[in-house]
């Protein structure tokens, strides 16, 4: 909050579960996001910690969502299985990386089909 000078991020990329989460709540923005996409500090919430998710979304209004990734074997097994079928996304547009704000514009208009791509190399 005191870099961002009071008003909070965005959008919070939260991987450590039931010991941070209340802590990414506290540094969102009125309206954020939160994407879920892990649990580092395990999976339960300590006893004396126990303040209801619910609460802490409707305190700042926050967009709380979870994001599924699996574990690094399946992805391989995938990639296999795309290169032996010969399975390619269809890209619709490539920006460089300092057109990263254009190609956010760009996906956000909703007007494209397939992925958009920022290359950072």
């Amino acid at each position: 909050m005191k870099i961002t000078g009071g008003k909070g991020v965005d959008i919070i990329f939260e991987q450590g579960g039931p010991q941070t989460l209340a802590k990414s709540f506290a540094c969102i923005r009125w309206g954020g996001t939160i994407s879920a996409i892990g649990y580092l500090s395990g999976k339960q919430d300590d006893s004396d910690n126990r303040i209801n998710t619910n609460v802490l979304a409707l305190r700042r209004n926050v967009t709380l969502k979870g994001i599924w990734n699996g574990p690094k074997d399946r992805l391989e097994e995938a990639l296999e299985l795309y290169q032996e079928k010969d399975i390619y996304p269809i890209i619709d547009k490539v920006f460089t990386f300092d057109q990263a704000k254009e190609a956010l514009e760009y996906l956000a208009a909703g007007s494209h089909f397939g992925k958009v791509v920022v290359s950072v190399a």
